[in-house]
């Protein structure tokens, strides 16, 4: 009888440490699994934010495209287009450009890369003196300064693009 109950408490041991043992290792793997889930949803979420702001820029970069051609092209093609008009439709898309600017700043702020968004920032700063060029009827008194202004942000735009590409692959 005594027998019986060493055995009897040899199998209750040996199933209770078996169990022990089972429950850990499961709450360890699925700990482990949860945190990698995690950061995999973490690394999705960040490179969606980036390709969202890299969208916001490069559309950045065609309305100030936008804002700045009618101009040239009123004085190249002698459009019949009224001046008014030009102006209108460059105030317009200028604006736009610095919304979107603005917007893709927030989207890079978010994601805390800081240097990026000083940049934007001087950008949309650039992008305003040729707003206000166009607003005071200057354009063509200052065209020379707002072409070098525009090719300017341009580049920097495109700086900014590639950054950001940069910053996915990391």
């Amino acid at each position: 009888m005594e027998k019986d109950i060493y055995t009897l408490i040899d199998t209750a041991l040996k199933i209770g440490l078996g169990a022990l043992i089972s429950g850990s290792a499961t709450y360890f793997v699925a700990r482990h699994n949860s945190s990698h889930e995690k950061a995999k949803e973490e690394r999705a979420f960040r490179r969606q934010i980036l390709q969202q702001a890299a969208l916001k820029l490069e559309l950045a970069h065609f309305k100030l495209d936008e804002a700045t051609h009618p101009f040239w092209a009123h004085v190249a093609n002698k459009d019949a287009t009224p001046l008014t008009s030009v102006h209108e439709d460059s105030l317009k898309h200028n604006l736009d450009a610095r919304n979107i600017i603005s917007e893709a700043r927030a989207l890079i702020t978010l994601l805390g890369i800081l240097p990026l968004r000083k940049s934007l920032l001087e950008i949309e700063k650039d992008a305003s003196k040729i707003y206000e060029a166009v607003a005071k009827n200057e354009v063509f008194k200052q065209g020379t300064k707002i072409n070098d202004i525009h090719n300017d942000v341009r580049r920097r735009l495109g700086e900014c693009i590639e950054t950001l590409g940069n910053h996915e692959l990391a």
